[in-house]
């Protein structure tokens, strides 16, 4: 045996590229390098945003879709243990999560609620489209300092009301976390247990006398719990909830005097609109013309905006180390180390560009 253990995937890595070269051209490259690498620290809580395809409102509320992915976000925070998450809502044509967790956790937590919501949609709507439901990748924005912590907590808490669709976030008919903090209740939700469902049903089926089997035995309760927001970890739950009752009435009086004097469009004809409409996101205030933004902006004390700064400073240094190291994978060098926390990327990601 050759001592060297990469030896073999050197082997078939430089035939790979000869071969391609012969295909394409001298000029081929095997990694296109646009793409920033994924970067999450585990001591610090990350914004989520994540769109519909085309801004279609297929995530309109209603009672049973609700259920469905209140049963997807409990199963997965139960099977991901190491994620918190600190606020979420639910919107037509896009979702927001602030959660924190190990690095790993956070990418296939986020896989597995886009995949779900995706499959249990089309059995829902009955739609033969093949791919997923979503625009793109989605989006995720550091939270470095307690400041930046609590605006995305604001932020996310202020949907339904901003948009002018409801008079209070509270009222928002679907998935919210205003509603979950107000009254210090856990949000449930409900979880089909499709694949043992299949092979019980698969099983009966090959029986001379086969059993009825049914649905209602597959249906399982799973919770999904809030966690306290950094900032507020030291507080008292009933002093959480009349913080968060302050910030809500704030939103509140800030929606009513932004209406002028007009009615909000109202659960009636939130509920009443079909799934194929669409519309496109604006883009908040501090993201325009940025195509992905590190993190979330500090503008107020000193503290917060050297803790940012800091964060910045390791998020490029971490992009340099990553780089350095994938410029390594494309010469051949494959026992090359990547930085901790990052993602190796496949050995083979041809770009013609």
């Amino acid at each position: 045996m050759h001592k060297d253990p990469w030896y073999r995937e050197k082997q078939a890595y430089e035939k790979m590229l000869d071969e391609l070269k012969e295909l394409y051209g001298d000029d081929f490259k095997p990694h296109s390098g646009e793409r920033r690498a994924r970067h999450y620290r585990p001591d610090i809580p990350y914004h989520i945003i994540t769109r519909v395809f085309q801004g279609r409102f297929m995530l309109k509320p209603s009672r049973r879709l609700n259920r469905i992915i209140a049963g997807i976000l409990g199963r997965y925070l139960d099977e991901h243990k190491s994620i918190k998450l600190y606020a979420k809502v639910v919107m037509s044509n896009h979702l927001h999560m602030m959660l924190q967790g190990e690095p790993k956790e956070i990418v296939e937590f986020v896989r597995d609620v886009k995949r779900e919501i995706t499959e249990r949609c089309k059995r829902l709507y009955d739609k033969t489209w093949t791919g997923s439901l979503w625009h793109d990748v989605y989006l995720a924005t550091a939270l470095p300092s307690h400041e930046s912590q609590l605006a995305c907590f604001r932020y996310i808490l202020s949907h339904g009301a901003k948009e002018e669709l409801v008079a209070k976030p509270q009222d928002w008919p679907g998935i919210h976390s205003a509603k979950q903090l107000l009254r210090g209740s856990t949000l449930k939700g409900e979880w089909f247990e499709g694949t043992k469902y299949g092979k019980k049903t698969d099983t009966q089926s090959r029986t001379k006398y086969p059993k009825p089997i049914r649905k209602n035995n597959y249906w399982r309760t799973y919770e999904v719990p809030l966690t306290t927001i950094p900032p507020w970890q030291d507080l008292e739950p009933q002093e959480v909830r009349t913080k968060v009752k302050e910030m809500v009435d704030e939103i509140t009086e800030e929606a009513r005097i932004a209406r002028n004097g007009r009615k909000p469009l109202g659960k009636k004809r939130i509920l009443n609109m079909p799934v194929d409409a669409r519309s496109t996101l604006p883009r908040p205030p501090w993201f325009e013309k940025r195509k992905a933004m590190v993190a979330w902006p500090a503008r107020g004390s000193k503290e917060a905006r050297q803790t940012t700064r800091a964060y910045l400073d390791d998020y490029w240094s971490f992009q340099r180390a990553f780089r350095d190291a994938a410029n390594k994978l494309k010469e051949g060098v494959l026992d090359v180390v990547f930085p901790k926390g990052a993602f190796r990327p496949g050995l083979l990601t041809p770009s013609l560009g």
